[in-house]
């Protein structure tokens, strides 16, 4: 609906029950991208910028094509040169 663009669905729109809503909602780009901002916060202590969520974009997707591995979205926020410190 109004929020597509903004949640980047992919794939089944549509379901019965918790569990398809929950395949729904983890399949998004909005979920990567949260769940790598609530890494950079816990790796780096502070929470990304603006300037930053390019980075933060990038991260994410590397997370999606890992297969939502989440010891490589931790270790990939670590080695950010924006939570290094290198901004």
């Amino acid at each position: 609906g109004l929020n597509e663009g903004r949640f980047g669905w992919k794939g089944a729109m549509q379901g019965y029950g918790v569990r398809q809503f929950g395949k729904m909602i983890a399949d998004s780009d909005q979920f990567a991208t949260c769940l790598t901002k609530r890494a950079f916060r816990s790796v780096c202590k502070r929470d990304a910028e603006t300037s930053e969520l390019a980075a933060i974009r990038s991260v994410a997707s590397q997370f999606q094509a890992d297969n939502y591995n989440l010891r490589r979205l931790f270790a990939r926020v670590a080695a950010t040169r924006e939570c290094m410190g290198d901004r």
